[in-house]
């Protein structure tokens, strides 16, 4: 005998079998009935493609994990109510997957890698949120399956921090290697980026002309400061942090001599390279320079 739906548990059981689950469920297809009543409240995930039926009376408060295709059939009752409390992640393991959500209200929605295109079935005020790495939205549809929708789309926060070391002992005069070490996550991966070092006096007077040398595998390089104490470093068509590994952290040697005595502020940042705009906040530190004795 050949059966065509199937209720999802910690193994596939019938729909009277169960009525809440305290572990995760894995739903490996092809189609699947979660029956009213029910209660997955470690969430659910998605192995193969399948049809997920889902019964009015239904919880499922958790996360649903989606690494493959997904077409959830809520009745009525489900659509409105079911996944109230659940997070989608979509992170399908197969390029060009297209996931359709019935319409469900839903926690919100998560598209964890490039390889979701369309999701269908989008409940219009759903919040969509592209994960770490994420640069291009999904084609978004509406319950219909026509109607484009635009709900607000949230990336996570580009982080970037930036550490010194090496700046509690500078002598006028004399050179001073110190060490940079700059950490970035969340960057956009569709832009290329590089450093901007900014030194001025304590007074915020910026420093001009002054050199600072860092070191790139064997070599040293040197750049100079302008008229406002401005200088960039890195590859002048800039760089994907990814690319560099720069979510890892990075730390660089550098070297300088600064000619008079008294208190200074060097801050580095990560900017755009197309218009300069500032990723997150410069890190800064402030430093003094001693009259040798």
């Amino acid at each position: 005998m050949k059966t065509a739906k199937k209720i999802v548990g910690l193994s596939l059981l019938s729909a009277v079998a169960f009525s809440t689950l305290l572990t995760p469920a894995f739903a490996v297809g092809p189609e699947i009935t979660i029956a009213g009543g029910s209660t997955l409240s470690r969430g659910l995930t998605i192995l193969a493609p399948t049809v997920l039926n889902v019964q009015g009376g239904a919880n499922l408060p958790g996360n649903i994990v989606v690494n493959d295709v997904l077409t959830i059939n809520p009745d009525p009752i489900a659509k409105t109510s079911a996944f109230t409390g659940a997070n989608f992640q979509l992170s399908p393991t197969s390029a060009g997957t297209v996931i359709n959500l019935g319409g469900v209200t839903n926690g919100g929605i998560t598209v964890g890698n490039g390889n979701v295109t369309q999701i269908n079935g989008v409940q219009p005020s759903s919040h969509v949120t592209l994960g770490t790495g994420v640069t291009t939205t999904p084609v978004l549809t509406g319950p219909d399956g026509f109607t484009l929708i635009y709900p607000v789309v949230v990336q996570d926060s580009a982080n970037v921090d930036i550490d010194f070391e090496g700046l509690d002992n500078v002598l006028a005069g004399q050179e001073t290697e110190f060490q940079v070490t700059a950490t970035a996550t969340n960057i956009p991966q569709d832009k290329q980026y590089r450093y901007k070092a900014t030194l001025t006096t304590d007074a915020g007077v910026p420093v001009a002309n002054q050199e600072i040398s860092y070191q790139v595998g064997g070599t040293w390089l040197t750049f100079t400061t302008d008229s406002d104490g401005v200088a960039y470093f890195g590859p002048s068509q800039g760089f994907k942090t990814q690319a560099i590994g720069l979510q890892n952290g990075i730390t660089t040697n550098f070297k300088s001599t600064i000619a008079n005595a008294g208190d200074y502020t060097l801050s580095v940042g990560l900017v755009n390279v197309s218009d300069d705009e500032l990723v997150d906040d410069a890190g800064s530190f402030d430093f003094t320079v001693d009259a040798p004795e």
